[in-house]
């Protein structure tokens, strides 16, 4: 989807007044529209409360997404 398509999908979404769960690697989509993250790693599920950046934070996954743009 182009950026145009992906705002578009991401207001439709944010109307949206039901549950909704979504897998993306796009982080713009996720830190726009996720309240709450589970994380699946090893068939573990372990709940986040937060959105994108409180599961970063609380994870650890911050530090190493800092590691690996410094090692580049």
């Amino acid at each position: 989807l182009d950026i145009h398509a992906v705002e578009s999908l991401i207001l439709a979404l944010d109307a949206y007044e039901g549950t909704l769960v979504f897998i993306s690697h796009d982080v713009h989509f996720i830190r726009k529209l996720a309240s709450k993250v589970l994380h699946v790693n090893a068939g573990q599920v372990s709940p986040y409360p937060g959105g994108y950046d409180y599961f970063l934070e609380k994870s650890g996954a911050l530090n190493d997404e800092r590691a690996a743009l410094t090692a580049n």
